[in-house]
């Protein structure tokens, strides 16, 4: 159905959603941002190494590696600066480069615009970062996941009204519309009272697919905090050891999250060594189990990645996807 010109809306069918299979969503860091229109926010006060945690964040995507214990999938990066020199930025990403020990093909995913001069005005409009992705469309360079660092320099009004910052979000949408495939990771201030999130209006926390917070900082070793806030995860706080330029979760804690991804793995290729299941199924069994739905998901997004499971039409009344195990699971 076409609206107001050439804009088209997919208009379903009930009938039409209970009988065609549920497509996998796209990610790029598994649990907390989508590949197509994800929006997801790294939240902390005033110097609580929030650009460091983003950059460290956006050249693990280019690399394609973990991010704190989340899967990542490579992806082309752009990084607009809007606080700090360029030529503090340049010195950061030589010591990130440095420390991730990047191979220099990789730095192709990385990409970067140093704007002081100007408020790029996200509450009135998108001209000024269309043009700067239409800029990277021009030199064949297809920005993946766009990082907007800070978003204070974003906002010409108040960030405490409502309609302005509405209007902002509203704009971060249509430019996610116009550029298919594209996700953005907003760097936000914090006010005084860190459960509060974002510093202004709340509107911008519940826009947000995940927000994470910096809660604690005291600049002491292991003393950093994070609380993740997500429709795709599970509420969580993780530990963090800060040495720059990166950051790293407490051990014990990235290690108790991972068990309980290989325990759902576990339990996932033990029920589909007895023949093929729904996900749907799978996942009630799942929490008769104790397994929560971040591990479940994960473990079986790790299993398709990996090839040691597939899906397949189901067919009949509903018409939902049946996993089943490959030749390259070995389960026993």
């Amino acid at each position: 159905m076409a609206i107001k010109g050439n804009r088209k809306f997919n208009i379903r069918t009930g009938l039409d959603l209970v009988t065609t299979p549920v497509p996998d969503i796209p990610y790029r860091i598994l649990g907390l941002l989508r590949a197509n229109g994800g929006r997801m926010s790294i939240t902390a006060q005033y110097k609580s190494e929030k650009s460091l945690l983003a950059q460290d964040l956006a050249m693990r995507i280019a690399d394609g590696d973990d991010w704190l214990g989340f899967k990542t999938i490579s992806g082309n990066v752009l990084y607009v600066n809007l606080e700090i020199s360029e030529e503090k930025f340049q010195e950061r990403t030589q010591d990130f480069y440095n420390a991730l020990k990047y191979e220099g093909g990789k730095l192709s995913k990385f990409m970067t615009v140093t704007i002081l001069d100007r408020n790029l005005a996200l509450d009135l409009g998108v001209v000024s970062l269309q043009e700067i992705l239409d800029e990277c469309k021009a030199t064949k360079y297809k920005v993946d996941v766009l990082f907007l660092d800070p978003r204070a320099r974003l906002i010409t009004g108040s960030e405490n009204e409502e309609v302005i910052i509405k209007r902002f979000c509203d704009n971060v949408d249509t430019l996610l519309a116009n550029t298919p495939g594209l996700s953005v990771v907003i760097v936000t201030h914090m006010g005084k009272d860190p459960t509060k999130g974002a510093i202004g209006h709340s509107r911008f926390s519940g826009w947000l697919d995940t927000e994470i917070r910096i809660v604690k900082n005291t600049g002491q070793k292991f003393n950093k905090q994070l609380e993740i806030i997500g429709r795709d995860v599970e509420r969580a706080v993780i530990s963090l050891n800060f040495s720059y330029p990166m950051h790293y979760v407490v051990d014990t804690e990235e290690m108790a999250r991972k068990t309980k991804v290989d325990v759902a793995k576990e339990f996932i290729a033990s029920e589909l060594s007895h023949g093929e299941e729904t996900e749907q199924q799978l996942r009630v069994e799942a929490r008769k189990q104790g397994i929560t739905d971040y591990a479940f998901h994960t473990a079986i997004r790790e299993l398709k990645d990996s090839g040691e499971i597939e899906a397949i039409p189901a067919g009949g009344q509903g018409n939902r996807k049946l996993l089943k195990l490959t030749a390259n699971n070995t389960h026993e």
